[in-house]
């Protein structure tokens, strides 16, 4: 059965009576109906039954031997046994969602015929190899991300095994489903870079060419394929190629003078949220899942290890940072789901700050609206920016390892000096005036101490300039 997402084949034929279906049928309406009369690779027997169908006069109800399935409006459709795993879709046919995508079995006049072919994909998606078929793109990427998918959550987090199929989607696109993967060349690598290059930043490109190499390497570990031939076309952007296209974007962070104006202008829980990116070097993902297990306002810290990385952190957390916090959970909305009610913020819709499906993420979006309004915005500088700003100011402290452990940095794994030292900074024995000193010189330099000038104006007043003292000689000098 060809899947939903293969294009839409042309007709044999001008005359041909049918049309190409999404759901991989030759179709054909009738009287506000649709009949399906075969899959898409076999328009000869499809035909064939249309033209049965035809001869018995168009019937509302389709005869037996045709096999055809259909969609009435208002159908019941059938009752599905216990333990069978496909359902019934509205179009006639059994189906399944398989990866991501809705996959069909046949009418649902023959339950038994669905299953086999269910099954038989099943091996297909699983076990192509032993079919003895080629090993095809669409084959190799459906299972790589497969198992993959194992790893979400304990081993990999759903955003990343996100990205993977995008870009999966994006290697079938440019090198097609059907592609041999023991036929690729490095001229076909070469192509897939420039196709992948365009549009994108070269950081972009980096990722997505990191990603291609992970496929593949992991169908070479698991004996689908051979070592694939990259050639000399298919390396990433270098480092001095990063580097001056960093140098030409705007620096990702903000002045001191602008985080006080957005703190001024916002409302909760934005501003709490905005307190929690300069304090403590929270993102997006951080804010989005943060719970009242991870702070400690009575104590004035937080403790949250930080997801991308798995290292520990925690931090100080400023007076203005706890009253804020406490200030939104007084005005926080009742989750709509139960495996929100810990966060500690939830939208007025009673959802999760946290980025959706297709990436869509509502902190970002609030905080691009707020720069805009104070025409501040910047391309490419937003909510997460708060951490850089942190980053780059704390380490004014000269205290680098204490700005990483509150950041939550893991150390380079090329830099050996990392698993040398034994110190125990790294571990719960943490030199908490180290960490109060970052955080208050990061807190001074958003909120300048103001300086007691009652004492110099005082002064000023009972010590006469130079300029007075000569003038009142100079009257006092007899004439």
């Amino acid at each position: 059965m060809p899947r939903p997402s293969t294009p839409r084949p042309k007709k044999p034929r001008p005359d041909f009576p049918l049309y190409a279906h999404a759901n991989g049928n030759w179709c054909k309406t009738y009287q506000g109906r649709k009949f399906y009369f075969g899959p898409w690779d076999d328009p000869k027997s499809a035909e064939a039954r249309f033209q049965l169908w035809e001869k018995a006069g168009r019937p509302p109800e389709v005869p037996e031997h045709t096999n055809v399935a259909f969609q009435k409006k208002g159908a019941k459709s059938p009752h599905r046994r216990k333990g069978f795993p496909l359902w019934a879709h509205p179009n006639g046919q059994w189906a399944k969602k398989i990866q991501g995508k809705v996959h069909y079995f046949g009418s649902w006049d023959n339950p038994d015929q669905a299953l086999e072919e269910y099954h038989t994909l099943l091996r297909r998606l699983h076990n192509p190899i032993e079919e003895g078929a080629p090993l095809t793109l669409r084959d190799m990427v459906d299972l790589f991300l497969g198992a993959k998918k194992l790893m979400v959550p304990t081993e990999m987090a759903k955003r990343t095994w996100e990205y993977y199929k995008l870009t999966s989607e994006q290697l079938v696109r440019i090198l097609g489903e059907g592609y041999r993967v023991d036929k690729m060349t490095p001229n076909d690598f070469a192509h897939l870079r420039a196709e992948l290059a365009k549009g994108v930043a070269p950081i972009t490109l980096f990722s997505r060419m990191g990603q291609v190499r992970a496929i593949f390497n992991w169908a070479t570990k698991t004996e689908l394929i051979r070592a694939p031939r990259y050639g000399t076309s298919f390396d990433k952007p270098s480092r001095t190629i990063l580097r001056k296209h960093r140098n030409r974007k705007p620096r990702k962070r903000f002045t001191a003078e602008q985080i006080r104006l957005m703190l001024d202008a916002t409302k909760q829980p934005l501003h709490a949220m905005i307190l929690l990116g300069i304090n403590c070097a929270l993102g997006n993902k951080d804010c989005a899942e943060l719970s009242f297990k991870h702070l400690d306002l009575e104590g004035g810290r937080f403790v949250f290890p930080r997801g991308k990385t798995g290292v520990a952190r925690w931090g100080p957390l400023w007076p203005e940072t706890v009253k804020a916090i406490r200030t939104s959970l007084d005005s926080r909305p009742k989750p709509k789901e139960d495996k929100y009610r810990n966060r500690i913020f939830i939208t007025k819709y009673g959802h999760s700050w946290g980025a959706g499906p297709k990436h869509d993420d509502p902190i970002a979006k609030e905080m691009r609206k707020l720069c805009r309004g104070l025409g501040i915005y910047q391309t490419g500088v937003g909510f997460y920016s708060l951490r850089h700003t942190f980053v780059t100011i704390g380490r004014k402290t000269a205290d680098i390892e204490a700005v990483k452990f509150i950041a939550g940095h893991a150390e380079d794994a090329n830099d050996m000096s990392a698993y040398y030292d034994e110190d125990d900074f790294d571990k719960e024995q943490v030199d908490v005036q180290r960490l109060h000193t970052v955080t208050n010189y990061v807190h001074d330099w958003l909120f300048p101490p103001v300086e007691d000038t009652t004492t110099v104006d005082q002064h000023t007043e009972e010590c006469p300039s130079p300029g007075d003292d000569a003038k009142s000689q100079e009257e006092e000098r007899p004439s």
